[in-house]
């Protein structure tokens, strides 16, 4: 099976933390233990294959100091580029295992392409890490300079826009939600 093929190949030598078969729904009931690295890979399995219309697709957990902004990410994203839209957000209710009104689940489409996002309120030891970025081509200097100030703003510049010689004009930078975006002009 192409599913179990790809677990294996993703969970190789990490301790897989998420069996096949699991559904979205039971995030809420399951705890990693501290050899598990949650999260690194995940495979959601719906019936009849992955959910959605991309079988990979980018999962942010918004945790640590992070935690309780999902929402909030998840609707500035979406207002910020074309082509997006809100698909579900799910959020835990009352004595369930988060805290209430955080989002247990959420799914939603930036510029064509499938993301998804929770709050988990669970201690780790990891958080965003620019190491993995959010890559974005801009076809011009002002539709660049408009989205490099728009998500950069609150955030922290890794790399300022400038001309770094493999592209008109890049930027390299942290969000206000931790995320790392990569910004270049063709």
């Amino acid at each position: 099976m192409l599913i179990e093929r790809m677990r294996r190949r993703l969970s190789a030598g990490t301790g897989i933390i998420e069996p096949v078969g699991i559904r979205l729904g039971d995030f809420d009931r399951m705890r990693p233990d501290s050899n598990d690295l949650l999260q690194e890979h995940q495979i959601m399995i719906e019936e009849g294959g992955t959910k959605g219309s991309n079988p990979i697709r980018p999962f942010l957990m918004f945790s640590g100091e992070r935690h309780g902004q999902a929402e909030a990410a998840i609707n500035f994203y979406t207002s910020t580029f074309p082509a997006s839209r809100i698909i579900s957000i799910e959020k835990y209710g009352p004595k369930q295992a988060e805290p209430e009104g955080t989002v247990r689940c959420a799914s939603f489409v930036l510029n064509g392409q499938d993301f998804m996002a929770i709050d988990s309120a669970a201690p780790h030891a990891f958080n965003f890490t620019p190491s993995l970025s959010l890559y974005v081509n801009s076809p011009g200097l002002s539709d660049f300079d408009g989205l490099v100030g728009r998500l950069s703003e609150a955030g922290n510049m890794l790399m300022p826009p400038n001309n770094y010689g493999f592209s008109r004009k890049f930027a390299w930078f942290n969000d206000r939600f931790g995320v790392s975006w990569q910004v270049n002009c063709e």
